[in-house]
């Protein structure tokens, strides 16, 4: 059986091609939940053609696998059957033979909720780093031991380790007094925690909560956390405050601004808080404006949030104050602005297409969710197809899915951050 994948620019798994022995190819369209994990096929009417289901350890619920891979729950030891689908538990391989999962630098056994091999850099600091990590001190153990809230990115590490950004369940991060247990961010407030200054440089040396500031416009702030065993606790102040700050300008969830972040440049060799991949940016610019020509229609997308020319050229015509004066290039390498692009092309559509949109998506979609979708699969496509259909094509609505933990991640760090106020009702 020969089989190829389809990928999105960020690097994401939309869709599998089957190709028959008699010449036909039998197309099968991913869907994740919000762990990442695979948790359909569909075809290309839209049927469900497979389901699964896993623990926490990512063992297989058999009672969840139906479909084509309903009898391939479980491993053939001997090769007598083939899966439908070899992508799984956290958008991994697994190997139908040993029930091994191929995560990047380590293989995982779902059996042993733990790595087959331990956790090693070539660095003699950064390895020892791993043994006094309190995430990492057992270099075999799977997510840091709690694989509910992480998700393994490679074998390696995962969002909210030292190596990405941090989650509110971070010790050095403790849920700010002023936050409810709501799920949403909507209001205003000062930094005023003590940990703030520890979480994102915030009012401390070097830090800034203006956005507009030097000191909060570079790239990386990853103060050392006081009284902490971690090695980095900070995350990037100009990409949580430009969000809170354009946020509120354009009258849209910060959340969804810095989510959009955080999924977007994961495929352009970033992390959140981390440099910005110039190289990309520079060839896009170059490619589009001085020879005219992309491989693929509208140009290149360049800035940490993949904005294309037409986006941006649309964004400025709605709201002509903000950006007069400003061109699509000097995205590249200005995070703030792209920030502030991605927070007015989220009013844009929220007031153009959100606040119309039929029943048909409203009771199947969030106000969010349907700004994400818009987002992802553009302008013409949800005018032409999703509204006729009343719901998002299978490769857009796994962007919506998998962009999920990335704004839940936001929302983590924005509700902790001491610079907005959360509270219940988040869209």
């Amino acid at each position: 059986m020969t089989k190829s994948y389809d990928y999105s620019p960020y690097g994401q798994r939309l869709s599998q091609t089957i190709h028959n022995t008699d010449g036909t190819t039998t197309p099968g369209y991913y869907t994740y939940n919000a762990h990442s994990d695979v948790e359909a096929l569909t075809g290309s009417s839209g049927t469900t053609t497979s389901t699964y289901g896993y623990t926490a350890y990512g063992q297989p619920i058999t009672s969840q696998f139906t479909g084509a891979d309903k009898n391939n729950a479980t491993p053939k030891p001997d090769g007598s059957s083939q899966p439908y689908s070899s992508y799984r538990f956290n958008s991994m391989r697994w190997d139908s033979t040993s029930a091994q999962y191929d995560m990047g630098f380590r293989s995982y056994d779902p059996g042993l909720n733990q790595f087959l091999s331990r956790d090693m850099y070539n660095g003699a600091l950064a390895d020892m780093g791993l043994s006094t990590d309190p995430f990492t001190g057992n270099r075999y153990t799977f997510a840091a031991g709690n694989p509910v809230t992480n998700i393994e990115l490679d074998g390696h590490m995962f969002p909210g380790g030292a190596q990405r950004g941090i989650l509110a369940s971070n010790p050095c991060n403790p849920t700010p007094a002023s936050a409810s247990s709501g799920s949403g961010p909507s209001g205003g407030g000062s930094p005023s925690n003590s940990y703030t200054c520890a979480r994102f440089g915030l009012g401390c040396t070097g830090g800034s909560t203006n956005a507009s500031t030097p000191a909060a416009s570079s790239e990386i702030v990853a103060d050392l956390c006081p009284g902490s065993p971690l090695n980095v606790c900070g995350a990037s102040a100009s990409w949580v405050m430009a969000s809170i700050r354009y946020g509120r300008q354009a009258k849209v969830d910060p959340s969804l601004i810095l989510g959009i972040a955080i999924k977007e440049s994961s495929g352009r060799g970033q992390k959140i808080g981390y440099g910005t991949n110039e190289a990309l940016n520079e060839f896009g610019v170059f490619m589009t404006n001085e020879l005219g020509w992309w491989p693929r229609p509208g140009g290149a997308s360049i800035g940490i949030t993949n904005i294309k020319p037409e986006v941006f050229a649309t964004v400025q015509k709605a709201f002509p104050g903000q950006f007069k004066g400003t061109q699509w290039a000097n995205l590249a390498g200005n995070n703030a602005l792209d920030l502030k692009v991605t927070a007015y092309y989220a009013k844009y559509i929220q007031e153009k297409f959100v606040s119309s949109a039929p029943s048909a998506l409203t009771s199947k979609y969030t106000s969010n969710q349907i700004i994400e979708g818009i987002y992802n699969g553009g302008v013409a496509n949800y005018t032409q197809n999703v509204l006729p259909a009343g719901r998002f094509g299978p490769i857009v609505s796994g962007y919506i899915n998998s962009i999920a933990p990335d704004v839940a991640m936001a929302r983590d760090v924005i509700c902790a951050s001491g610079s907005y106020t959360c509270t219940g009702g988040g869209a």
